[in-house]
């Protein structure tokens, strides 16, 4: 099983070029601190044993944070005030994987965003009988404090060829909302690939759109994919 504290290499990726990205506009845009500012020390970790951490602030304040959790069987989330208050906040679970079906197995990679009116989740899980199917889904809660109220039953979102799928994200740029994830290709027996397309509604991928935005391309991260996990794409 793997380790809570490892990072899928396409997660880990992502995450390195994003961290990059912001730190490149930071030294760009940022102008220097005035003496007078405040700095906050936030310890590190902020919680432990916790691994594919998503946290999305919102508007009303507070810091809200899902990550994959050692046991693999439930999609969590917990909610603080600040970004320390974390470690200390109760977290809550929105899913519990099932004892049979497509999601008893293995949940990795939750994001959480607030679309419309409501709280989404999305996450990939996998039968118990076969841990790299994973399949990416979403959750709905339309209560103000996601932490409360009812999530929905899981929803398969579709990208448009079935084959290992994760690290869901989503995000919104100049009024157009997208949505991110990894998955094997069907042109190749390698690893995952990055892709990245329109959403015609929170749970709802337009296929159409999709595109890939990044492949693996070092001998060391060209790890052959089974051949049941790059599946085809759909007519």
């Amino acid at each position: 099983m793997p380790s809570p504290f490892a990072v899928p290499l396409a997660r880990l990726r992502r995450r390195i070029l994003a961290a990059g990205a912001a730190a490149l506009m930071a030294l760009v845009l940022v102008p220097a601190a005035p003496a007078s500012a405040q700095f906050i020390d936030v310890p590190n970790p902020i919680v432990q044993q916790r691994a594919d951490t998503a946290i999305y602030k919102h508007t009303d304040g507070y810091y809200y944070m899902t990550a994959s959790v050692p046991d693999y069987k439930r999609v969590e989330l917990r909610r603080s005030q600040t970004l320390a208050g974390l470690g200390s906040a109760a977290p809550v679970t929105a899913f519990t994987a099932p004892s049979s079906g497509n999601l008893s197995g293995w949940i990795w990679a939750p994001d959480i965003q607030y679309v419309d009116g409501a709280w989404y989740m999305y996450f990939s899980a996998s039968p118990d009988s076969s841990r790299f199917a994973q399949r990416l889904y979403s959750i709905r809660n339309t209560s103000a404090n996601p932490t409360t109220g009812t999530w929905s039953a899981p929803q398969r979102m579709t990208t448009g060829w079935d084959s290992f799928q994760l690290d869901p994200a989503s995000f919104t740029h100049n009024g157009t909302r997208y949505f991110a994830w990894a998955q094997d290709s069907p042109s190749t027996s390698y690893n995952s690939h990055m892709y990245l397309a329109r959403m015609t509604s929170p749970t709802t991928i337009d296929t159409a759109s999709a595109i890939e935005i990044a492949r693996p391309t070092h001998s060391w991260e060209m790890e052959e994919s089974p051949a049941w996990s790059r599946g085809r794409r759909r007519s």
